[in-house]
């Protein structure tokens, strides 16, 4: 007695789901693909830091260089990515930030009174540890 395949073969088949979508930052134009959880919601730009939502766009169009285009250093011809119109212009110059000191940094990711009890403790520590030594 053999067995009977189904009369619905794609019960056989398991479903194919999208796992990222591709989409465009409306202020500085750059494509960027993404997890499909992040369609229709709000992320932020990576190049420009723009907050928008997360719409399916085209995915960016691969060309094959012509003559008219340098060509890649690399041994192997490769696809060039159509970069014209996923370019942010380029970064206006500006002056560097100079460097916080320790003291700045830690001053801002901890609030003063709890830098205050956390001195106020080691100093306690550090005292009963002396004088357990003597």
């Amino acid at each position: 007695l053999a067995l009977q395949a189904p009369n619905a073969p794609y019960l056989l088949v398991p479903e194919w789901k999208r796992h990222t979508f591709w989409t465009a930052c409306p202020s500085c134009k750059v494509k960027g693909k993404h997890p499909i959880e992040h369609l229709n919601s709000e992320i932020v730009c990576q190049l420009c830091k723009h907050p928008f939502t997360a719409i399916e766009v085209q995915r960016p169009r691969k060309i094959k260089a012509t003559k008219n285009v340098a060509p890649h250093p690399s041994k192997k011809p490769k696809n060039v990515e159509n970069v014209t119109s996923n370019v942010a212009p380029p970064p206006k110059k500006v002056k560097k930030a100079e460097k916080k000191t320790e003291e700045e940094s830690f001053g801002k990711k901890f609030s003063k009174q709890y830098i205050q009890v956390l001195l106020k403790d080691m100093t306690k520590a550090i005292l009963e540890d002396k004088k357990s030594k003597k």
